[in-house]
């Protein structure tokens, strides 16, 4: 696992950063071919609120779980606003 060094007010702290989480929150071109369809068609779907994304100011993200959880047909909680870290524990 690698760390990222902050500073706080009386020490250094030492934060995870988690690798291997990155390969599982994916853009609109990875999801795109993931799914095998164009970028439009993402962007399509996500103006629909059809597909599980997160919406970070402008950029969009999909966390690979999630959209093979919807492809599946399980209910994989579309959202379209949120902050929340894609480092989970």
């Amino acid at each position: 696992m690698t760390s990222v060094a902050v500073a706080n007010e009386r020490e250094l702290v030492t934060l995870p950063v988690c690798p291997a989480n990155d390969e599982h929150v994916l853009d609109v071109e990875e999801t795109a071919r993931m799914l095998r369809v164009g970028r439009n068609t993402i962007y399509e779907l996500v103006g629909r609120n059809e597909i599980p994304h997160r919406r970070l100011g402008k950029q969009i993200r999909f966390s690979r779980d999630a959209l093979m959880s919807w492809l599946g047909g399980g209910h994989g909680g579309t959202r379209r606003k949120g902050n929340e870290n894609a480092c989970t524990t």
